[in-house]
């Protein structure tokens, strides 16, 4: 396989950023909204103790994105790491990126003591369902819930 790198976000970087996410969100049939997306990305790009943004490179070309946020869990044993976004363009999906990519934050996260990589799929994403699972994911028997707060910024 060629070189595959992950590339942190710098903030001149938010527009291609931006453009990756919306790409993303269609995918997964999210609603975008600019504004909320754009502070997110400053905020991370500000602060490497929330997470990380990367920019998926493969050949010298930004080919999609991850992003990592940090947690806490008693029941994983303390420090967690969440996935909430890997995308790659259909380019270049099937050519063992996505396993690389994996392969890289599995090591970023051994290399900060987390003790716990987690992530979500869509129920009907059966193909990346599979690929998690091949990964060594497990499927928990929860439902995720979120409540925005009300005063919080938005």
């Amino acid at each position: 396989m060629n070189r595959t790198i992950l590339r942190t976000l710098a903030i001149e970087d938010i527009d291609l950023a931006l453009e990756f996410v919306r790409e993303y969100y269609a995918l997964d049939h999210i609603p975008f909204d600019w504004g909320r997306v754009r502070r997110g990305l400053l905020e991370i790009a500000n602060d490497a103790a929330l997470g990380q943004f990367w920019f998926v490179r493969h050949e010298d070309q930004d080919v999609g994105h991850a992003l990592l946020s940090y947690g806490f869990d008693l029941e994983f044993g303390g420090r967690t790491a969440t996935v909430t976004e890997v995308y790659l363009r259909e380019a270049h999906r099937g050519l063992g990126l996505g396993t690389a990519v994996f392969e890289a934050l599995e090591q970023h996260c051994a290399e900060r003591g987390v003790q716990t990589l987690e992530l979500q799929a869509e129920r009907e994403n059966t193909a990346a369902r599979r690929f998690y699972t091949r990964l060594g994911f497990q499927a928990h028997d929860r439902v995720p819930y979120s409540k925005a707060i009300q005063g919080g910024v938005s």
